[in-house]
C-alpha cells in the first residue's frame, strides 16, 4: 500500500511492550501484557484494520476474513451490497442458534470507496441504515477516511477531564 517504513515502525513502537488492566466497580485488577489486537479507543485501531486490504475484503494466510470481532462490537468487511445483506444473514442465523439477535437500532453501515462518491442515495441496506460516520472501538470513523474531527473530538474530551480535575 506504500506506507513509508518510518510510520510503520513507529505504529510497531506504539503496539509493543502493552500492558492492561480491568476494572470492575472502582477495583483494577493487575496489568496483564497484551500480545495482539488493536487498542479500543485508540484512533489507529479501526484504520489499521482496514488498512491490510482497502478493496473490500481483508486477506491474512492466504484467507478471507469477512468479519472482524471486538468485545461485542461485529464488523462485517464486504466488497458489494449483495454480499453484506448475505453476510447479516449469516450473522443472524448463528446468533439466533444461541438465542442472540441484531440489534438492527445500533447497526450502521458505511459505504468506503475510493471514488470517493459513498453513495448518499442509498439510505439503507437490508435493515440497517447508511450512515457517513460513526463510533467504533471509540474512535469516530468517517467514510472519507478523514479524521480531523476525531481528533477535535478527543481534545475536547480531554479539556472536560482536565476540567473535572481542577475541581478535586
Amino acid at each position: 500500500m506504500g506506507v513509508p517504513y518510518h510510520l510503520v515502525f513507529l505504529i510497531q513502537q506504539l503496539y509493543e511492550s502493552n500492558s492492561a488492566r480491568a476494572g470492575i466497580d472502582g477495583n483494577l485488577s493487575s496489568q496483564t501484557a497484551t500480545r495482539e489486537g488493536v487498542r479500543q479507543g485508540c484512533v489507529l485501531s479501526p484504520m489499521l484494520l482496514i488498512l491490510d486490504n482497502w478493496n473490500g475484503d481483508v486477506t491474512i494466510g492466504g484467507s478471507k476474513i469477512s468479519n472482524l470481532r471486538f468485545a461485542d462490537d461485529t464488523t462485517l468487511v464486504a466488497a458489494s451490497q449483495e454480499e453484506l445483506v448475505a453476510l447479516l444473514n449469516i450473522l443472524e442465523q448463528h446468533s439466533a442458534a444461541y438465542g442472540l439477535g441484531i440489534n438492527y437500532n445500533k447497526t450502521k453501515v458505511m459505504i468506503v470507496d475510493r471514488e470517493h462518491d459513498n453513495h448518499r442515495e442509498i439510505k439503507s441496506i437490508g435493515r440497517c441504515e447508511v450512515v457517513q460516520s460513526f463510533v467504533h472501538l471509540g474512535s469516530l470513523i468517517y467514510n472519507s477516511g478523514c479524521c480531523e474531527n476525531e481528533i477535535r473530538r478527543r481534545i475536547q474530551q480531554a479539556r472536560v477531564a482536565m476540567t473535572k480535575l481542577t475541581k478535586i
